[in-house]
């Protein structure tokens, strides 16, 4: 299980809301330059995509309801996401390992029954970041 070791996740908040307003100015200036297109550049269809690209990344990478970031070892997960499944599995034997792109539990339901999951590393999402909470495994690796 996840502990959080230290930072704040108001803090987090505020920087991601902060980031996703530079997403939103950068699609207003792709707007912008839709109304001033020429031939034989960008067509509008292609800047439509852009923009579709980058409201669909905002509103999921940056919407804290969504997605809260904490650092656990080298890599970002998704601790909204970690919780959610961790509670889902609670009560039921389980083994966490931390890897340098991955944080992977695996859980056996009984006998025969076992799956796992993986939670990739976000760092690439999350670049410059300054507020991105510590969490470490709490109680070794296996519960």
């Amino acid at each position: 299980m996840l502990e959080i070791a230290g930072g704040s996740f108001e803090l987090l908040k505020k920087e991601m809301k902060q980031a996703s307003q530079g997403k939103k100015d950068e699609v207003k200036a792709i707007k912008k330059k839709m109304k001033d297109i020429k031939p034989g550049v960008k067509t509008k269809l292609d800047m439509q995509r852009e923009i579709e690209g980058i409201e669909c990344y905002t509103k999921t990478m940056f919407a804290p309801s969504k997605v809260l970031p904490v650092r656990v070892g080298s890599i970002v997960l998704n601790y909204k996401a970690y919780c959610a499944f961790a509670k889902k599995i609670e009560g039921l034997r389980k083994t966490e390992s931390l890897t340098d792109d991955l944080l992977k539990i695996e859980y056996k339901t009984g006998e025969h029954s076992r799956g796992y999951v993986e939670f990739t590393d976000l760092s690439s999402y999350f670049e410059g970041f300054q507020h991105i909470p510590r969490a470490v495994l709490k109680n070794g690796q296996e519960e």
